[in-house]
Parts: structure tokens; C-alpha cells; sequence
């Protein structure tokens, strides 16, 4: 019997994956992100053991509302999930935790996947840059941020910028 890296780190709900029927847990829109909403009530599931993973697994769950990397994909953004799928909370931990796995082994060996794209020579965004350079310098630590600000700001403008 195989058993994934993920699953050392996983513990089993015991509360349903969705929501109740009609799909709000409250009345009152809050500022609380996407995931708290949708687990209030909801056991929550055991951090990760490695520090560095559990942050990386909480920055996923952030940004899953808008973005989820390791959901499947057209490999433009487009996440291919059925509605039911991307309520599925369990499913969403398991992306999160495989998202961290890979990140910290990324970070572990210095391997690191650039170009998003399948064509081997397209050019690298300045915006895609200015975001890594800005990416080294936040973990370097807080004497970096100032700059590391600048950097995002400047891809902030390339991205927005009209063609």
C-alpha cells in the first residue's frame, strides 16, 4: 500500500463538506475569508508539522476564493472543478497541504518552476521579475520590505499597464 506525503499530515473531518442547504452558515456578510466562512462550525483540520508548510498551506487557503494552483487546470488560471468539487472542503485541504509539500521541497532543493507556459522560449513578464526579485527579498526578512514594496508596485503598474 502507497501512502501520499500528504496524508501523514491529514486528519479526517467528522462534519459534512458543505454547507447547509441554501449555502450561507450566517446572515451578516463579514470580512472573514472564504475558508473560515465555509468551516465555521466545522472541525478543523490538524496544522501541518513542519512550520514552513502550514504557512504555506494558510496562503493557500487565502487565496483559494480567486486562485487554486493545484486544483486542475487549463494552465491559464481557469480552474476545471465542478461546483460541488470546489465546495469540497476536503478537497481544498488536500490541495492546500499538497501545494505546501511541493513549495517546501521547491524551496529545500532550489528548484524552481518559472514559466508557467508550455513553449520552452516565451519571455518572462518583467511584472513575473520584479514579483521574484520582491518574493527573495520578503523572505529574507523585514529589513527587505521596503524595497520588496517598490518592486511589487512597479509589476503592479507593468500588469496594468494598456498594450
Amino acid at each position: 500500500m502507497t501512502v501520499a506525503a500528504a496524508d501523514f499530515d491529514r486528519v479526517p473531518s467528522l462534519a459534512p463538506a458543505v454547507p447547509p442547504r441554501g449555502g450561507r452558515t450566517h446572515e451578516k456578510t463579514t470580512a472573514m475569508p472564504l475558508f473560515d466562512r465555509l468551516n465555521q462550525g466545522r472541525l478543523q483540520p490538524e496544522p501541518m508539522r513542519d512550520p514552513r508548510a502550514e504557512c504555506v498551506r494558510q496562503a493557500y487557503l487565502e487565496m483559494a476564493s480567486f486562485y487554486r494552483p493545484e486544483a486542475p487546470n487549463d494552465g491559464w488560471g481557469r480552474i476545471e472543478l465542478t461546483a460541488e468539487e470546489m465546495r469540497d472542503l476536503d478537497r481544498l485541504d488536500r490541495e492546500a497541504r499538497d501545494y505546501a509539500l511541493a513549495f517546501v521541497c521547491q524551496d529545500e532543493t532550489a528548484r524552481f518552476r518559472i514559466s508557467g507556459r508550455p513553449q520552452p522560449h516565451h519571455p518572462i513578464s518583467l511584472a513575473a521579475i520584479w514579483a521574484l526579485e520582491a518574493t527573495y527579498l520578503l523572505c529574507a526578512g523585514e529589513e527587505g520590505n521596503a524595497i520588496a514594496a517598490k518592486l511589487l508596485r512597479l509589476a503592479l503598474k507593468e500588469i496594468e499597464r494598456p498594450n
